[in-house]
């Protein structure tokens, strides 16, 4: 508990097996696959995107980014209830228990960051209390489906700013097209 409320975060690697966790990620890949995401003269597993690279709503050079194809495939990945199991899980559930205590809900809005390898649209730094308004008093359990390299954007923190609270949000290059004020502090690779 001491170093959650120091650092706003914990590390676990092996908290969920990892059987479970790639059957998810398997799951996924069929439904992009079947929608037409990743490329058809490979198996869905070999995660190989298609010809068109999808992506959520945000900002390049300061400009508006839409892809009008992203929500047929964020809605066939939403729709699968293993995926949203993953936040039900025993283990996540114990752990979120021995921090906050035995009056536990979780929250019914799953995000999932569906990233195709290019780094120059990735997530900038945000706080997930904005995407889970109105309250702050939210614990986020980030799960890797598969392994990505910092490049691509993979998960970067700022120890001990979490209880510093809600950060000034501004607008920012990158998915979502806002990022989190974080003061220069420096990023450390999760």
């Amino acid at each position: 508990r001491e170093r959650f409320r120091e650092d706003g975060f914990l590390y676990f690697s092996t908290l969920l097996e990892p059987e479970d966790v790639r059957a998810v990620r398997n799951t996924i890949l069929k439904r992009l696959y079947e929608v037409g995401w990743l490329r058809t003269d490979t198996p869905p597993e070999a995660a190989r995107p298609g010809a068109a690279s999808h992506h959520d709503n945000g900002r390049i050079d300061g400009c508006e980014v839409v892809d009008p194809g992203w929500s047929e495939g964020y809605r066939a990945v939403q729709s699968i209830e293993t995926l949203h199991g993953l936040a039900h899980h025993p283990a996540v559930r114990k752990v979120v228990r021995a921090l906050l205590g035995s009056d536990l809900v979780v929250h019914p809005r799953k995000i999932v960051r569906i990233a195709f390898p290019d780094p120059t649209f990735s997530t900038p730094p945000h706080q997930d209390w904005l995407f889970n308004a109105p309250t702050v008093d939210v614990v986020t359990a980030w799960i890797p489906l598969g392994w990505t390299p910092a490049h691509h954007g993979a998960l970067k923190l700022v120890p001990g700013s979490a209880p510093a609270g809600p950060r000034k949000v501004v607008p920012a290059d990158g998915l979502g097209g806002e990022a989190a004020e974080v003061d220069g502090k420096p990023w450390e690779w999760l």
